[in-house]
């Protein structure tokens, strides 16, 4: 019973992040998002820019982890950690 679900999960997941999520960043870079070239550009180059700090964050934040597991128990996340004390 387990298979099955980890069969569904993957499909699930490969539908998604090929299908979906691929799709709509071909056509936000591919068709016109404005009647106007120049906010076209602007529009553009920003999402551009917020994916690719997203990314460096991401792998930033997984290597850290990966070649220090110990800075986890420093680890501190905003207003969560505050209402326990």
């Amino acid at each position: 019973m387990v298979g099955d679900y980890q069969k569904i999960y993957e499909i699930h997941i490969k539908v998604y992040i090929k299908g979906e999520i691929m799709e709509t960043l071909k056509m936000i870079f591919t068709e016109k998002t404005s009647d106007y070239k120049i906010i076209d550009i602007i529009l553009k180059v920003w999402i551009a820019g917020l994916l690719t700090m997203w990314a460096i964050g991401m792998v930033a934040i997984i290597s850290h982890l990966i070649m220090n597991p110990s800075a986890m128990d420093n680890a501190t996340f905003g207003i969560f950690d505050t209402l326990g004390n």
